[in-house]
């Protein structure tokens, strides 16, 4: 949450494949934070 604007930010999966191609193009090697289940079928989606 951005607390000067109190609005939510939200990444469609589109914008996260998006984002992630860039990081890939730009060479950077980023980890991804695993909290529940969810988080995990999200990333194993992005990853076939």
């Amino acid at each position: 949450m951005n607390s000067k604007t109190n609005e939510d930010m939200v990444n469609t999966t589109g914008m996260r494949r998006a984002m992630a191609a860039r990081l890939q193009q730009l060479g950077v090697k980023f980890e991804l934070e695993v909290f529940d289940s969810g988080h995990l079928r999200t990333i194993l989606s992005m990853t076939g």
